[in-house]
């Protein structure tokens, strides 16, 4: 991080992300028990590998819309 306050953005952003696809995984081994019963482990790590790697993708990609390239907040 170039300073505190990309620090915090990025802090923030990936907290609310992780709450949201916490949420949302919880509905992965539900559905998969219904559906694909054995494969429930195996389609819930990987679904939720998959959501954890997609908050790295996500906040990066936010960063790089809100900060330029010296850490400096974007004007809009």
């Amino acid at each position: 991080m170039r300073n505190q306050d990309t620090w915090d953005e990025g802090n923030r952003y990936s907290g609310r992300q992780m709450i949201k696809l916490c949420l949302l995984s919880l509905l992965f081994p539900l559905l998969f028990y219904y559906l694909l019963p054995g494969y429930n482990l195996l389609l819930t790590v990987v679904l939720n590998t998959l959501l954890i790697v997609s908050i790295y993708w996500t906040t990066e990609s936010h960063l790089k819309s809100v900060f330029d390239e010296e850490g400096n907040r974007i004007q809009k």
